[in-house]
């Protein structure tokens, strides 16, 4: 890389009121073949490994109030790192100069490394110079690229995963006289991301776990505590030229994200007790901010297949709403957990299963649910025999410590011995504890790790002398649900199975074959049904 010529200073030692001669000629030449920019070092911050080649040849002329600029630049091979998601990216430039005007041919920003998608971001540009004191910028962007992956865990603590994007219609960001603005409408075509515990969140059983959480000051890199330097002069002249908030440019913004499908999101409360909502969303998020004013508004509903991990899984419905920060939704969940309860008959001396649910209901924003839940009242509360569940009736004659009993053991307080309390303390013991309902989260846990979505939960419970189990996941846009009792490994037939397909959105056709839940005299009796099911938003 060579830069040469000449620009037009006054040397003399006596003081003059210009150094700089604004319209005396002025020639300056940069010519770079191949030039190797990692030899620039970090210039660029919060991007490191940077690496590739530039090719240039610019020419300015002329005066400089007056400059004629004309040429080219090129970056080829360009590969750096993101400080922000630890994410590995290609990059290439072109750039035209005329004597008015900066023009971006070509800009190109993709993906490379290990990230499950990969993407592509394409823009074009231009920089306005007639006014140099005062430049206006347009920049055009849109393509789709992954913004975070798996190795984005070592360097958040906020939350981490995998997330891939891509823009609906362009991303405009545009500068002129004195304002900024940036549009930007997101679609979320994959995603799957953890909200790992904060010092706030719902503890529950995890009591007596504590967290330390490190001073991130103390990581901070040489470079970085340079910035950090410059921000602070930069900050200090605001105030002494009194530009404080009002300076510099007025910042405007209207970004969305949508799901158009789902995403799944993880909400870790207490990572020791396996306490935690495993959500699969959908929905839009609106942030918007125009002349000084902000809004941020939207809701995420919660699809069939979520989970809510409380001592055992229960089904979870509702939905999340981000109204300012977006690591902190506030919830409005409701979780189910269904089971039988086997009650003796003393006047014909047998027994019968009657289908319960308790309902756990978690309202307020993540952060504050240790606070919210121990002091909202009936926030759980038990639901007996299959009617009352279908019409939503609450079994009063239930309390909340009948609802956790029920939840370890499928006993009410009154059954409780000696011998079940011994056995509920062992299940509620993170580490020791041998329940099924641990060895089911364990066994769904390690599946979905390897299979993906495939397999979403497995859950296995005790019913009566027979042991039933369910295995539920997704296939592209097919859901599954598989199960029943042990007995369908010696006849098939009598597995229950229920299969989902979406025709089109909010459109849906399912398939299944399940036992009769009437009282009849043949326990293997099935019933097969066909169903649509469409879905109103408004």
């Amino acid at each position: 890389m060579t830069l040469k010529g000449y620009i037009p200073i006054d040397l003399s030692f006596s003081a003059v009121k210009t150094r700089l001669l604004a319209d005396d000629p002025v020639h300056l030449q940069l010519f770079a073949d191949r030039f190797n920019i990692t030899s620039l070092g970090e210039l660029i911050p919060y991007i490191s490994e940077v690496k590739g080649y530039v090719n240039s040849e610019i020419t300015i002329d002329g005066t400089l109030n007056t400059p004629v600029r004309k040429g080219y630049l090129k970056l080829i091979e360009g590969t750096c790192l993101m400080d922000m998601n630890n994410l590995q990216y290609n990059a290439a430039m072109e750039i035209e100069l005329n004597n008015k005007e900066i023009v971006i041919t070509k800009m190109e920003f993709s993906n490379y490394g290990s990230v499950k998608q990969k993407g592509v971001l394409r823009g074009t540009g231009k920089i306005d110079l007639t006014d140099f004191t005062d430049p206006s910028i347009l920049i055009s962007v849109n393509g789709d690229i992954s913004v975070l992956g798996a190795k984005r865990k070592p360097v958040s603590l906020s939350l981490y995963g995998d997330a891939y994007v891509a823009t609906d219609g362009d991303v405009i960001f545009s500068m002129a006289h004195g304002k900024a603005f940036l549009k930007m409408h997101l679609i979320i075509k994959e995603a799957s991301i953890t909200f790992p515990p904060t010092q706030t969140t719902y503890a529950g059983a995890a009591d007596n776990f504590y967290y330390y959480f490190p001073d991130d000051k103390s990581m901070l890199t040489s470079r970085e505590v340079e910035i950090q330097k410059l921000l602070t002069v930069y900050n200090e002249r605001l105030k002494q030229t009194g530009q404080g908030k009002n300076g510099g440019y007025d910042f405007d913004y209207d970004i969305s994200i949508n799901i158009k499908k789902e995403a799944h999101f993880v909400f870790i409360f207490a990572q020791e007790a396996n306490q935690k909502l495993n959500a699969y969303l959908n929905g839009d998020i609106q942030f918007e901010r125009r002349n000084g004013i902000q809004n941020s508004q939207g809701e995420l509903k919660v699809l069939e297949g979520s989970t809510l991990d409380f001592i055992k899984t229960f089904t979870a419905t509702g939905s999340l709403r981000f109204e300012s920060d977006v690591t902190n939704p506030y919830l409005d969940i409701v979780g189910v957990y269904s089971s039988y309860y086997t009650e003796s008959d003393t006047s014909r001396g047998d027994t019968k299963e009657e289908e319960v649910a308790v309902k756990v209901k978690l309202r307020g924003p993540v952060k504050d649910m240790a606070r919210s839940f121990s002091k909202t009242e009936n926030n759980i509360a038990v639901y007996y025999g299959k009617s009352n569940i279908e019409k939503g009736n609450v079994s009063t004659e239930y309390d909340n410590v009948d609802a956790i009993w029920f939840v370890l053991l499928g006993k009410f307080k009154k059954d409780i011995t000696a011998q079940d309390r011994t056995k509920a303390a062992s299940q509620i013991d993170p580490f020791t504890g041998t329940a099924t309902s641990v060895a089911s989260s364990l066994i769904g846990g390690f599946l979905n790790t390897y299979l993906g979505d495939m397999v979403r939960s497995v859950e296995v419970r005790n019913s009566g002398t027979a042991t039933k189990f369910n295995l539920s996941g997704r296939y592209k846009d097919v859901k599954y649900t598989f199960g029943g009792s042990t007995n369908f490994l010696q006849d098939l037939s009598s597995a229950s199975i229920r299969v989902e397909y979406s025709l089109i959105d909010n459109l849906i056709v399912r398939v299944e074959r399940r036992e009769a839940t009437s009282n009849v005299n043949f326990s293997n009796e099935m019933i097969n049904e066909l169903g649509l099911r469409y879905r109103f938003e408004f």
